[in-house]
């Protein structure tokens, strides 16, 4: 009941301050690329119409329209799909319209997280997480015409998936893999460092477990099987493709690469192509992208690049900003991780067995996908500024994946001897993080618009 009322004020108070944001600081269609992401809209209602006078079949149409895929050169096909119902209306109402969706849509998941926390984190751990997604990363992000916070959603939803799935490999969690993968896709096509990731611990974890050959069954140390992950990874691609496969297709009709994007053209464009060359239709986009340009510069090169660069980013990222929280979530997984290493070795003592985690496997996840995300972005942010965004997207997964490590220790530690100290401190090292962003709710209450 208590963590009910919490979520009823969240929603009260983010409501609150989203509309002072949406209605009277965000009102210029111009800031921030919300007039490129206007016409890419505007574009989809005369690609649709072409298409139903062209074909004159009208249910081959709608089941068409029914799959995202109208992309334009710089317009992801999620956005524009969402929003296809509402270009009847003028410009301006258009804005409001896409503003207050992409606000709705955001809270939606917020709220729906928030119900899912409540079952995986204790009362404290879920209040710390949903805070600070809502007003520390997305609340600013949700009031703008464009999918900067549909994007960070999507890699919030993914990265949980795949540390669910490297717990434990049941079929369905690769089939969720396959849907918010292609979903996520659909929003910002630059999320090849995280699969990438997922191929190298998931491919070592099945060595592993391979090379080891355990013969006890015990779901609680045995979580990982090496025939559900073939299956499963076969699940996995069907669903992405049955997902994004439209959208591929018409990235090859129209701009000749399934995986066509304007950050990667632009970003990982060889030094001797001129930007003015890399127009959609030009023929120089199919010569350019990150295995050109590092054959181009040399791997040598292109990793000091990838480094020099990298760094610059992260400085502008929220990552930097926000480092501090970082470090105190990382902190808080040490303390609690150290009292579950002590309750393991001394385990003879307990009546209860203390089980491993699979710790070691979702920090290895999230340090390789990190430095990959370093790497790639470093590569590419000096040719398109815009890719800091990839970064930033990274600082919601890094933390909850601390916070989820420490209720995994707590929880395994919730019948052992040092359980009641456990939840005790794990209690008191919540506080301060819940203490800034409610200082920060009330700034923002005090000035909204500032």
């Amino acid at each position: 009941m208590g963590y009910g009322l919490f979520l009823v004020v969240f929603v009260g108070v983010y409501a609150h301050l989203g509309a002072l944001f949406i209605l009277g600081a965000n009102v210029d269609p111009g800031r921030d690329r919300q007039q490129i992401y206007l016409d890419g809209v505007v574009s989809i209602q005369s690609y649709e119409e072409a298409q139903a006078q062209g074909s004159g079949k009208v249910v081959q149409t709608r089941i068409n329209q029914a799959f995202p895929h109208f992309m334009t050169d710089e317009v992801q096909p999620f956005w524009p799909w969402v929003m296809r119902g509402s270009t009847d209306i003028d410009s301006d109402e258009l804005f409001l319209r896409g503003k207050w969706l992409n606000f709705t849509i955001t809270l939606a998941a917020l709220v729906f997280f928030g119900i899912l926390a409540a079952e995986a984190f204790s009362f404290m751990g879920a209040v710390v997480t949903v805070l600070i997604m809502g007003f520390g990363m997305l609340l600013q992000r949700s009031c703008f015409f464009h999918e900067e916070a549909l994007l960070l959603i999507g890699v919030v939803a993914v990265w949980m998936v795949i540390l669910s799935l490297l717990r434990e490999n049941s079929l369905w969690h690769y089939l969720s893999l396959g849907l918010v993968l292609g979903v996520t896709f659909l929003v910002h096509p630059q999320i090849w460092a995280i699969v990438l990731a997922f191929f190298i611990v998931s491919l070592a974890r099945s060595c592993e477990k391979a090379i080891r050959m355990r013969p006890i069954v015990d779901r609680a140390v045995t979580g990982w099987s090496n025939p559900n992950h073939i299956v499963g990874t076969a699940i996995a691609l069907a669903v992405f493709l049955l997902v994004a496969g439209p959208r591929m297709a018409f990235s090859t009709e129209v701009f000749g690469s399934p995986f066509y994007s304007q950050a990667t053209t632009l970003a990982y464009a060889e030094s001797s192509v001129g930007a003015e060359q890399l127009l959609p239709g030009s023929g120089a986009d199919r010569q350019v992208g990150f295995f050109a340009k590092v054959a181009e510069l040399g791997l040598v090169s292109s990793f000091s690049e990838s480094i020099d660069q990298g760094w610059e980013a992260m400085r502008r990222s929220v990552l930097w900003r926000q480092s501090l929280i970082l470090f105190y979530a990382f902190f808080v997984v040490v303390v609690i991780g150290l009292l579950h290493r002590r309750a393991y070795r001394r385990q003879s003592l307990e009546v209860w067995k203390i089980h491993g985690t699979s710790a070691f496997w979702m920090f290895g996840f999230t340090v390789i996908c990190s430095l990959l995300t370093f790497l790639v972005v470093g590569f590419g942010v000096k040719g398109y500024p815009s890719l800091t965004v990839v970064l930033d997207s990274l600082f919601l997964p890094i933390l909850l994946t601390c916070f989820w490590l420490a209720e995994r220790f707590r929880r395994q530690l919730a019948r052992a001897e040092i359980g009641s100290v456990a939840n005790r401190l794990y209690f008191l090292l919540m506080l301060p993080p819940t203490f800034w962003v409610g200082w920060r709710v009330i700034q923002g209450i005090a000035s909204p618009l500032s």
